[in-house]
């Protein structure tokens, strides 16, 4: 998945990200919060693993984002206040989110 998402970053005027439903395994890269046009982000339904912080920790990442979807992943640690900071966003679904907590 890391090749694939590193050429989909060399995509600046990329609107609509659909990687929904591809048994996708490992981490979403924060370098997708580079795209500048990217206004739909769906990774739902696949393995991915990591932190929603980790994934929106770019300052001025998802500047236009509006809809964002991780539904069916493991992602960890909770929902992040940094989320408030994607002031465009209208959908975020995580519909059956794996939370995981760290007890270290």
């Amino acid at each position: 998945m890391s090749f694939l998402l590193r050429s989909i970053v060399e995509l600046a005027n990329l609107r609509y990200l659909y990687l929904q439903q591809n048994l996708f395994i490992g981490r979403v890269p924060a370098e997708l919060g580079t795209l500048e046009n990217l206004r739909h982000l769906d990774v739902g339904n696949n393995h991915l693993v990591s932190t929603i912080r980790e994934l929106i920790r770019i300052e001025g990442g998802f500047s236009v984002l509006r809809n964002l979807y991780l539904n069916n992943n493991y992602l960890g640690g909770g929902i992040p206040a940094q989320l408030a900071n994607l002031t465009n966003l209208e959908i975020f679904f995580s519909h059956t989110l794996f939370f995981y907590f760290s007890c270290f």
